[in-house]
């Protein structure tokens, strides 16, 4: 009955050790920011964690009393529980001078054994997995050891901060989150697959922007080279030269007016083919535009397209039809595909408002209408002056007038 008594204090006592290690190892990895929300989704155990995170004083103290108070019953009960045990097993092996001692050892080693796995590796490693939950699964408890032993903490707390003003130390803990610690985060994101590499550079050169200056981003207005429309060969060789860019702008005599882009490379080659041209109308600028209009994946849905031509290359409609036309569109421009006609029916300067989608059946039915209206209207003309004109021999019958 003592023994059994002994190993059921000894089951308590491991229970409570791996409390007391998973409350502290929780509230030390427990995230603030994770805490915070689960404390704005309305958890009141998250606040309550929030403040021991602030005000860690009282909450070491008692998991230090605990932790202490434990280890010292366990060792106790430990050696009245088993050393009579290993006597007994042992006495038939080991001669009677040496026999306690070696029982004692063997009660020392299981009970340390038992307080190691089951009252701090484990307890502490299932903290480590899961630190939020645990923390406000516990944080209950932990504000009534508090409580219950509030003079003997107040006491500890009190000493263990005179000790640390003393030494220059803070009392309060302050967790800051700073870029280092969201670039941590994202690579610990792409490691688990939970992000993209391309969506780690942006988030990287995100963070990034903080110690740029504008000027390495954006270029000034007055120090944007481009090109004018009627610009001749000389000084557009000569701004090459100068800055050795591999797309330039190209303008309606002001930077105001962008007309397109033009690719160096490809303007260099034209000019070695010794023909004289004007770069407006080389055929080589590529048209910028703004579009407010339809992206192409709802027109494709809407009117059963099962895909637009190299749709890779634009999203709009509005760059659809300038893909097709190979200039910028300009009202009354169309172009048939799939079945349909889109006609540009709206613009306003160089951005494109509407595009009107015919079926290309309708138009032949209406064209074949309106030819058929055509043609009866010339039958109806034809036949009405037929029937003003007198036939050839009632004008031979008609009277004479005579001569006076």
């Amino acid at each position: 009955m003592n023994l059994f008594f002994n190993v059921l204090m000894i089951i308590a006592l491991l229970i409570a050790a791996a409390y007391f290690a998973m409350s502290e190892i929780a509230l030390a990895g427990s995230r603030k920011l994770r805490l915070t929300r689960m404390a704005e989704k309305g958890d009141k155990r998250a606040k309550l964690v929030l403040g021991l995170k602030e005000n860690p004083g009282s909450f070491f103290s008692v998991v230090q009393i605990g932790i202490n108070a434990v280890a010292i019953l366990g060792g106790i009960l430990g050696e009245a529980a088993f050393t009579g045990v290993f006597e007994e097993l042992l006495r038939g092996f080991l001669p009677q001078e040496v026999l306690t001692s070696v029982s004692f050892a063997c009660s020392f080693v299981l009970v340390t054994l038992l307080f190691v796995m089951f009252a701090d590796l484990i307890p502490k490693r299932v903290a480590m997995s899961r630190p939020e939950t645990i923390a406000v699964g516990m944080v209950r408890l932990m504000q009534l050891f508090i409580l219950v032993f509030k003079p003997l903490v107040w006491v500890l707390t009190t000493m263990s901060g005179f000790i640390m003003r003393v030494c220059g130390l803070p009392t309060t803990s302050k967790e800051k989150i700073t870029n280092e610690d969201i670039v941590a985060t994202v690579e610990a994101g792409v490691a688990a697959g939970l992000l993209d590499p391309q969506e780690q550079n942006a988030i990287t050169n995100v963070m990034d922007l903080e110690s740029r200056l504008v000027p390495s981003a954006m270029t000034a207005r007055d120090s944007i080279v481009f090109f004018d429309a009627n610009e001749s060969y000389e000084s557009i060789t000569k701004k090459i030269r100068e800055n050795p860019h591999d797309k330039f702008l190209v303008c309606d005599k002001t930077i105001d007016k962008v007309v397109g882009v033009v690719d160096s490379k490809e303007l260099l080659k034209k000019y070695a083919d010794g023909k004289p041209f004007v770069l407006k109308d080389s055929g080589l600028i590529t048209p910028v535009i703004a579009v407010p209009d339809s992206p192409v994946d709802d027109v494709e849905r809407l009117l059963d397209i099962a895909r637009m031509p190299e749709e890779e290359s634009y999203e709009t409609m509005a760059g659809f039809m300038m893909y097709m036309l190979r200039r910028i569109p300009k009202l009354t421009d169309r172009v048939n595909y799939a079945g349909w006609r889109f006609e540009v029916i709206d613009v306003e300067g160089a951005r494109v408002d509407q595009v009107r989608a015919t079926r290309l059946k309708d138009l032949e039915v209406s064209e074949k209408v309106r030819e058929q209206v055509v043609k009866e209207q010339k039958q109806a003309v034809a036949k009405t002056q037929q029937l003003s004109t007198p036939p050839a021999d009632q004008k031979d019958l008609a009277p004479k007038k005579e001569d006076k």
